[in-house]
């Protein structure tokens, strides 16, 4: 059995603040044939103490895929006690997704070789040292690193771990791969490019004394989050918004986390965006893509506000090419029976830029939230969140946010929920623009 002993981990600077990270699957690839649970005689008096039959048991193990809660528990315990920043701890009560919402890379992994080798004490003998079994285990993990943000991988890093169990145990096996699989985390969390990926974002195969400087924080904002936003002042639109769809829809964007995705618009020239606070999470940065797949870019989020479920977004750089289209927010209350439209991203990515209709059904007020709802029976589904509302005219009146479903599998699409753009701009503590004559 190979053994394998825990790495030295680098050391980790008191006051940077590591990039957030979630293990995202771990999947079995050992090839077909390959041994990976045995049983012998492999303690003093093995022969007597161990129970027969030996040989190999079970060989080869691929498209399995995990991981277990007990293993996401124990790689985010393993991480965090090395410093790192883990997202979407299983062990959170109530927000595991919107923590998980967060991580700015997923860390996967292939198990390409585990042998494990126990021996299950004889019955004769267990009055005497327990029932159930000992052994030790060997794993070899090969890691993925996936930047979420800008979608490509990062690093790839091969690990090994080992465990040994030495008093018998009902549950040895599980324990044995648990505690392997521990080490194996451990040593990649050990791993210096993976620390100076995680701590300073230099990509491999970059040292460390390439870093400019090591002691600030990662990744650091750019944008003052109090910043006062100028809303420009656009005249409302009284022309029939039809036949202008195409270049309205320019306006909307489709926004990515680690745990799904929604939608956006622009409010400003200098790429300020509004979505659902639900969208993004708990994470600072998202990525985005504009109209049409167009362009691929990094926003910060600056203020959120979950009460009325609403996010502000900036991006990061504006390419010089960036075509952003602003249509006028109205801010008083539309009419019930008023015809509307909504743009958005329902389920599928691939469906960006999905235009629906219908009217303004109602306008409510949730007594627990306290806060105003449009009511429509405009189409939207999962994903269309956080994109925007128009009326007939092409102006903004309000955001996508819920829709309402009966039980699994019933179908009221019809029944959906908006937030007035005016109460949006008041909880984000946004000055509603100066209407243009």
């Amino acid at each position: 059995m190979k053994k394998t002993e825990f790495a030295k981990p680098p050391e980790f600077p008191a006051d940077a603040r590591p990039a957030p990270f979630a293990l995202n699957k771990i999947k079995y690839a050992i090839p077909t044939g390959a041994d990976t649970l045995s049983k012998s005689p492999r303690i003093f008096m093995g022969g007597l103490l161990c129970q027969w039959p030996f040989g190999t048991f079970q060989s080869g193990m691929d498209g399995d895929t995990l991981p277990s809660p007990a293993l996401k528990r124990l790689f985010g315990q393993t991480m965090d006690g090395l410093g790192y920043d883990v997202a979407g701890d299983p062990g959170r009560m109530f927000d595991e997704r919107e923590d998980l919402m967060r991580a700015q890379y997923a860390i996967g992994g292939k198990i390409t070789d585990m042998k494990i080798d126990i021996c299950d004490k004889a019955p004769l003998f267990t009055f005497t040292a327990g029932t159930g079994s000992v052994g030790e285990a060997h794993i070899e993990i090969e890691w993925n690193v996936y930047d979420f943000l800008h979608r490509k991988n990062m690093m790839k890093y091969t690990t090994k771990g080992y465990a040994k169990i030495s008093r018998t145990n009902q549950e040895a096996i599980p324990l044995l791969v648990q505690n392997a699989f521990a080490m194996a985390a451990h040593n990649l969390g050990a791993n210096p490019e993976f620390r100076d990926l995680m701590f300073y974002g230099v990509k491999p195969p970059e040292t460390l004394h390439l870093i400019e400087n090591p002691d600030e924080d990662y990744p650091v904002m750019k944008f003052d989050t109090r910043e006062d936003i100028l809303l420009p002042a656009l005249a409302v639109s009284s022309a029939s918004a039809k036949g202008r769809f195409e270049q309205i829809t320019k306006n909307t964007v489709l926004i990515e986390s680690a745990g799904g995705h929604g939608s956006g618009f622009f409010i400003t020239k200098q790429g300020h965006l509004m979505t659902n606070a639900h969208v993004i999470g708990f994470a600072q940065r998202v990525p985005i893509t504009t109209s049409g797949k167009k362009d691929r870019l990094i926003a910060e989020v600056l203020r959120v506000d979950r009460q009325r479920d609403v996010a502000l977004l900036r991006l990061e750089t504006l390419p010089d090419n960036l075509d952003i289209q602003l249509h006028p927010l109205r801010t008083d209350k539309p009419d019930v029976g008023d015809t509307i439209y909504v743009i958005g991203t329902p389920h599928y990515k691939r469906l960006q830029d999905t235009l629906t209709s219908g009217i303004i059904s109602a306008h409510r007020f949730d007594r627990k939230l306290r806060t105003p709802f449009i009511q429509s029976d405009a189409d939207i589904h999962g994903g269309n969140s956080g994109g925007p509302m128009y009326d007939e005219f092409g102006n903004i009146i309000g955001i996508s946010v819920r829709g309402y479903i009966n039980s699994p599998g019933s179908d009221l699409s019809g029944l959906n929920e908006f937030i007035p753009i005016a109460s949006a701009l008041d909880f984000l503590d946004i000055k509603p623009p100066m209407q243009a004559q």
